[in-house]
């Protein structure tokens, strides 16, 4: 049985470091990982969760569309997405919005599109987080790892903060040492550091991923009183 009061705790801090980092009004953060399977998308899930539940009108977007996991862990499908916008695949100058739990709202991934770096960094991309900008006091992007591909990179001239998401049980500080110079380099701005795993010490999230990810309505169950 998982330790609710220290899962409602880590994720008050995730809150509030995120908040202390971003511009006041509307913002948008990047959640990224320097290698898969660190907990990026529990991450982003949760933390859009939270949010919304303090009246916020948050709108998450699943932009690894080479592995998305959001709609998995939100209950949703993966239609017409991020991708299908940004190629222009789709009918309507709009993306393809779902309502998700909790009053989130969800942007999927969509498809696997092998331009995808070209197409998160064009004109397109940037124009809809600007346009999303006035309509949301939060955008949340769930990212691909920074060191397997560059879309998180190509994404930080359109966020205002990037959190990384570190599995302290197998990843090693030289890897989160690139992950961070990678990041620099492109003049990325971090919000902070989240660690996962962490059976020593309740780490956000600690070693209580799995219930995360198997019950997300649990998981926001556990998180109402976070704020």
């Amino acid at each position: 049985m998982p330790n609710i009061a220290a899962f409602r705790e880590a994720v008050r801090r995730v809150r509030a470091t995120t908040n202390a980092a971003l511009p006041a009004g509307s913002a948008v953060a990047c959640v990224t990982s320097a290698r898969p399977g660190e907990g990026k998308s529990v991450v982003a899930a949760n933390l859009a969760l939270v949010e919304a539940q303090t009246g916020k009108r948050v709108l998450v977007i699943d932009a690894n569309v080479r592995e998305p996991r959001l709609h998995k862990l939100l209950g949703i499908r993966n239609n017409q997405g991020l991708s299908a916008y940004l190629a222009q695949t789709q009918h309507g100058n709009q993306p393809k919005f779902q309502a998700g739990p909790d009053g989130i709202t969800v942007l999927t991934a969509g498809w696997v599109l092998t331009n995808l770096p070209d197409l998160l960094g064009s004109a397109r991309m940037i124009n809809l987080i600007a346009d999303l900008r006035q309509r949301y006091d939060l955008i949340i992007l769930d990212t691909a790892p920074v060191l397997s591909y560059p879309d998180a990179l190509a994404l930080q001239q359109t966020v205002d903060g990037t959190i990384l998401v570190v599995d302290v049980q197998r990843t090693r500080t030289r890897i989160v040492e690139r992950a961070l110079a990678a990041l620099r380099q492109v003049s990325g701005q971090m919000i902070g550091i989240v660690l996962t795993k962490d059976r020593k010490r309740a780490g956000v999230y600690g070693s209580r991923e799995r219930f995360i990810e198997e019950s997300i309505d649990d998981a926001a169950d556990a998180a109402e009183t976070a704020e």
